[in-house]
């Protein structure tokens, strides 16, 4: 009998990106597992991409969607220097919630802008199939890394953070988080509050600490359980996922500017070249 896979993505870019990870994910990875896929996507999606919403017709069938209202952008998070990651981990508690109460074995956590060239589900639960937990460090640091916090320059640690676009958890580890907001949201700690965790991760110094988006959650598996981490080095995913990143409305305009409409017209010649008939042929 298949392993069951619920798979969620936070979803908030234009239809092809989306329509590329789903695509090649049914190709890769649905001959050997039962999906139960949903998608998380922005209640006002619609005041971001003005043309055709037909490609939600594409994707009946294939997955679930998922509404979630946006932060207040312009009021309280106005200038937020993690305000990206509190919007998607609001976006993925409203995924986890959502799929609670379905039958599956374990979750599969992507971001909506993958090339998936090999099944990396197998690969992942070949490697460590008593894990609890599966996937990578970001950018491969174990550690502590000490930075100046965006907008005023105070030097701060941030937490060892999964790299978030493709994380395998139990279900055995999903029941203890999904109800803990903590432990998905970002959080600034500082004060005696920070002694914890720098204690924990032998901090040289005494400064604020920043947990970023399931980093509460990383930290309690590792110093806190007796859940298992099964650690896969980046390059051993990017052989097996290509991550384009940056392909949100908000953060990767942002941060791309003026190129970002060159990777959007790039991820969609790629999935316009993949599947020139759409998805419905996978189901």
């Amino acid at each position: 009998m298949k392993k069951k896979l619920a798979v969620v993505i936070p979803f908030h870019s234009y239809p092809e990106v989306l329509q590329l990870t789903l695509g090649t994910l049914l190709r890769q990875v649905a001959p050997a597992y039962d999906l139960n896929i949903h998608v998380g996507i922005h209640a006002n999606y619609n005041h971001y991409y003005h043309q055709s919403l037909a490609f939600f017709d594409d994707i009946r069938g294939i997955a679930q969607v998922h509404t979630v209202d946006e932060i207040d952008w312009m009021g309280e998070f106005f200038a937020h220097w993690f305000r990206y990651s509190v919007m998607h981990a609001k976006n993925l508690h409203n995924l986890f919630k959502a799929i609670r109460f379905y039958d599956w074995d374990y979750l599969v956590i992507l971001d909506n802008d993958l090339f998936i060239k090999e099944d990396f589900v197998t690969k992942c639960l070949e490697r460590h199939p008593d894990a609890d937990l599966v996937g990578s460090y970001l950018a491969d640091r174990e550690g502590l890394n000490e930075v100046a916090r965006e907008l005023d320059g105070i030097r701060i640690y941030v937490l060892p953070k999964l790299s978030g676009w493709h994380v395998l958890l139990s279900r055995r580890a999903f029941d203890g988080m999904v109800d803990d907001p903590l432990a998905i949201y970002p959080k600034f700690i500082e004060g005696p509050a920070a002694n914890e965790y720098l204690a924990a991760n032998k901090a040289q110094k005494s400064l604020p600490v920043f947990s970023d988006v399931m980093g509460i959650f990383l930290y309690r598996v590792l110093h806190k359980s007796n859940l298992k981490f099964g650690v896969i080095p980046s390059a051993d995913f990017a052989q097996w996922v290509t991550h384009y990143s940056e392909s949100s409305f908000n953060f990767g305009g942002r941060s791309l500017m003026e190129k970002y409409q060159d990777k959007i017209r790039e991820l969609r010649d790629i999935y316009n070249k993949e599947f020139p008939d759409g998805l419905k042929n996978l189901l």
